[in-house]
Order: C-alpha cells, then sequence, then structure tokens
C-alpha cells in the first residue's frame, strides 16, 4: 500500500511539473505579448493565482516522501536518538493535523464556493473544482504523514533514517 501511495505521489508531482511548464510558458507569453503588441494574455493573473497553490499541493506529498522538506539539521543531528525519535513523533503529528485541517477546509470551501456558483472575473472559470483537487492532492500527503508515522511508531525509526 506504502508503494502505491509513493508511485501516485511520484504521478502527482510529474504533473505538478507540468502545471509549473504551463505557467512559465503562459507568463513568457504573456510578457512577450505586452511588450511587443501591447496586448496580454486575457486571465493569465487569474490562470497564475489558481494554478501556483495547485502546482503546491500536488508536490507536497512526494516533497515529503524524498525527505525535502526543510530540517534544522544542526540541532536534530546532535541529539539523542530517543529525542530524535520524540522530535519525529511531534513533528509528524503536527503535519498530519494541519494537513488534515488543510485538506477539510479546501473540500468545504469548495462545496460553499461551488453552491455560491463563484467564478473568475475575466475568464468565468469555476473556482470550486481547484479547490477540490487541491483538496485531493493533500489528502496524498496526508496519506504519506500516515505511513511515515506508522513507520516511527512501530519500527522506532526516526526522520532522516531510511524510511524504505
Amino acid at each position: 500500500m506504502r508503494k502505491v501511495a509513493r508511485k501516485i505521489n511520484y504521478y502527482c508531482t510529474h504533473a505538478s511539473a507540468v502545471v509549473l511548464l504551463v505557467l512559465l510558458l503562459m507568463t513568457v507569453a504573456d510578457v512577450f505579448l505586452r511588450f511587443v503588441f501591447n496586448s496580454p494574455i486575457r486571465g493569465s493573473f487569474e490562470l497564475t493565482q489558481m494554478l501556483i497553490p495547485l502546482m503546491v499541493y500536488l508536490a507536497c506529498a512526494h516533497a515529503h516522501d524524498c525527505g525535502d522538506h526543510v530540517v534544522v539539521d544542526i540541532i536534530y543531528e546532535n541529539v539523542p536518538f530517543i529525542a530524535k525519535w520524540i522530535l519525529s513523533f511531534i513533528g509528524h503529528l503536527l503535519y498530519l493535523g494541519l494537513m488534515i485541517i488543510l485538506s477539510w477546509r479546501l473540500f468545504s470551501l469548495s462545496i460553499s464556493v461551488r453552491d455560491t456558483g463563484a467564478f473568475t472575473s475575466q475568464l468565468e472559470i469555476p473556482i470550486w473544482p481547484v479547490l477540490m483537487f487541491g483538496g485531493i492532492a493533500i489528502l496524498g500527503y496526508v496519506v504519506s504523514l500516515l505511513f511515515e508515522l506508522g513507520a516511527i511508531i512501530f519500527k522506532r525509526e526516526v526522520l532522516g533514517n531510511d524510511f524504505g
């Protein structure tokens, strides 16, 4: 099950990279068209506002799987194993709680935004699917955190050691 979650997170990261490429190309085209023809891409700011958070949400779980999140190594590396274990446990528990709240809020916000029928101002794109997809992407992070927390509790592993 953990391998399946990691595989899904891996593909979500590729989706995040595609979103980044789209943002890059759109920004370059927008600047070029604005400079050369004095005609920017209509709605590029709206698309950027919607795609950047989605890109981040899609990449969070894979970054966590790879251990790419920020850690204060200077403190962490100089404490005994039990302190590392406690710090890993508390940190993962806090991450898990925060990501569950974030996912829940994204889902509830997407439902309320859908019910109000909110759209972007220029392109009239519905906002709720982006929020819903962000909530789904964060659920991938929650699954990763659950597996990591299980490894910390049952295998007595700590952050920074091989999680498999």
